[in-house]
């Protein structure tokens, strides 16, 4: 084989770079150790997860039930704790087609309801310390923030003005929770104070507003220590990311007597940016965009400056999820025909020396990886 190479006119310099490439797609980019959960949707809706290293998948869901011949229980969108050690799951009840949340607290075991009738299929957040979950749920026609326990007890109504889309940030000690609101009259990002004791209050507000603009303002996401928050908003014509000081950074501003800064359109692009991630380290943040003729992933640093293409097939990319090590982003992609999970090294992709590896084949669709902590 090396002769026919040869032969055919590839030079050294170009065997090297194929030979390494062929190491990265038999291998070489899959970490060790690492899990991911996945939604697959085929006859069934079903969670399953997966073996990194070793491609290797257990259906989570499906043994789940006490009765391995019934029916598996429908299940979609996982969300691990903080511990990695339950998973937060919504599920379809056969019966009334309602949504209800489940988290099973051991891999295999039985899960147990949370609570019925969440308002949207998404986003379900942990606590910092894993002991509650919180989701939109509504109530008469209107949305609002709730939390419950993960046992399934205590569930509370945490807003009252229209609100979705919860945000838990993750300082647990300032019991934080961001969220979209139409409480003004269109939507804005808002921070709730669930913890009183917090010691950077805004006195006389219980919701603080960080957003001020006749566009929409949405998806709110917090940066890893709990400072900042990108969202998503159309405020300059397009939709773009953004980064917004949350409440610890806008009180040391206020305390310096300055008012707080106004938000950063980060991405600056014509085209649809979205879905923003932050790097585990909070220096980067990983978004899709429409760039072009395909839908890709993009990563930029948070400083600023030109953000880069992660993904280069000419197909959907799509839901990039970063590796608890930030190393690697997974990621959804349509590049076989129907959506599959990949993974990719990201420092070695943005210097275009790495090839994505796919983790999943099968004819259902392979949706929303996520990481185990």
């Amino acid at each position: 084989m090396l002769m026919a190479i040869i032969k055919a006119g590839l030079s050294l310099c170009g065997l090297t770079a194929a030979l390494l490439g062929a190491a990265r797609l038999l291998g070489e980019v899959l970490p060790a150790g690492a899990q991911i959960a996945y939604t697959v949707r085929a006859e069934s809706t079903s969670i399953y997860l997966m073996d990194v290293e070793h491609l290797l998948t257990t259906e989570i869901t499906r043994i789940s039930r006490p009765n391995p011949d019934a029916p598996p229980l429908p299940a979609l969108s996982p969300v691990w704790s903080p511990d990695g050690e339950s998973i937060a799951f919504l599920s379809i009840e056969e019966q009334d087609s309602a949504m209800a949340i489940y988290v099973m607290n051991q891999l295999g075991a039985a899960p147990h309801l949370v609570a019925m009738n969440p308002y949207d299929a998404a986003p379900l957040v942990w606590s910092p310390d894993g002991t509650r979950i919180a989701f939109t749920m509504s109530e008469n026609g209107t949305p609002n923030i709730y939390s419950a326990n993960v046992d399934g007890g205590d569930l509370t109504q945490l807003t009252n003005g229209g609100d979705w889309g919860p945000a838990w940030s993750p300082d647990g000690g300032a019991a934080r929770m961001a969220f979209l609101s139409y409480r003004d009259g269109n939507g804005e990002v808002y921070v709730l104070r669930i913890d009183d004791s917090a010691s950077d209050q805004f006195p006389g507000e219980n919701a603080l507003r960080l957003t001020y603009d006749d566009a929409t303002d949405a998806s709110p996401v917090w940066s890893p220590d709990g400072t900042r928050l990108a969202f998503v908003s159309v405020r300059d014509g397009n939709q773009e990311i953004y980064l917004v000081d949350g409440p610890p950074r806008r009180a040391a501003e206020a305390a310096r007597g300055s008012i707080p800064r106004p938000p950063l359109n980060l991405s600056q692009h014509p085209g649809n940016d979205w879905w923003p991630v932050w790097s585990p380290d909070g220096t980067r943040i990983a978004f899709e965009t429409w760039r072009g003729d395909s839908r890709d992933i993009y990563v930029i640093d948070v400083r600023g400056g030109i953000a880069r293409r992660l993904t280069t097939s000419l197909y959907e990319d799509m839901q990039p999820a970063w590796s608890p090590d930030g190393r690697y982003i997974a990621y959804v992609s349509w590049q076989t025909g129907d959506p599959e999970i990949y993974i990719v090294d990201v420092t070695a992709a943005l210097s275009g020396s790495a090839i994505p590896r796919r983790l999943t084949n099968n004819p259902g669709e392979d949706l929303f990886p996520t990481w185990r902590p």
